[in-house]
């Protein structure tokens, strides 16, 4: 059994990027950690849901965790574009993170994704990775290493994937997931249809049906497996 964390920026982006490979995750009993960053505020296309919104979205997302099978997870509650998510505060939460769940493998947004949330989180969990293996900031917890950080993809694709993980067996639960974000599917109803076609393309990439594309980063080394 290995660990993973993954840092997922507002409720359903998890779903969105790698919904298929942490249902593959739980059905192989790996150990899945799901970090949510925001509330989902900004997610509202009618004024009087502006107050209301993000009580639904953080219900949607429990019941999300419950379908993935993500038995551990935190929801940090920040606002959408919050200016905080690039800050020290948000680097220190994360490192303490990675020394507390002491992942293997530590999963996020892909760094140029388009959206300005996401990249934050994509740049501070990069350093908070690197930071979490060193003997610094000792009251955060006693250093610990992940192995891997990969990058996933939402809509700003991926242009050199490293890993392609083949979700055809479950790329349907994926979706009977993405429907319980019933207040996000209203809002924006083209995701369904842009997830299933970006999938498609990553799935053809590998011969199979349906498929979720990884990139690995190379902040931190790693030794040559076979030398």
């Amino acid at each position: 059994m290995s660990r993973y964390l993954i840092f997922g920026t507002h409720p359903d982006d998890e779903t969105i990027g790698i919904g298929g490979t942490i249902l593959k995750l739980a059905q192989a009993r790996h150990e899945v950690t799901v970090i949510t960053f925001t509330n989902g505020s900004g997610g509202y296309d009618k004024v009087e849901l502006k107050g209301k919104i993000s009580d639904i979205r953080l219900k949607e997302l429990k019941d999300v965790y419950k379908f993935l099978g993500v038995k551990n997870f935190e929801t940090w509650c920040y606002e959408d574009y919050d200016d905080r998510l690039t800050s020290r505060e948000v680097v220190n939460r994360e490192i303490a993170a990675i020394r507390k769940y002491q992942p293997d493998t530590i999963l996020t947004h892909h760094i140029k994704d388009r959206h300005r949330d996401h990249r934050a989180v994509a740049q501070t969990v990069r350093e908070a990775w690197w930071q979490a293996g060193e003997k610094v900031i000792a009251d955060l917890g006693p250093p610990w290493k992940a192995k891997t950080l990969y990058y996933f993809e939402i809509f700003g694709p991926i242009l050199y994937p490293t890993f392609i993980v083949d979700i055809s067996e479950t790329f349907k639960l994926k979706v009977d997931a993405l429907h319980l974000y019933r207040s996000q599917l209203e809002t924006l109803p083209y995701v369904l249809r842009a997830v299933e076609g970006l999938n498609m393309f990553r799935g053809a990439m590998i011969g199979s049906q349906y498929g979720e594309a990884l990139l690995q980063s190379n902040m931190v080394s790693s030794p040559l497996a076979s030398l």
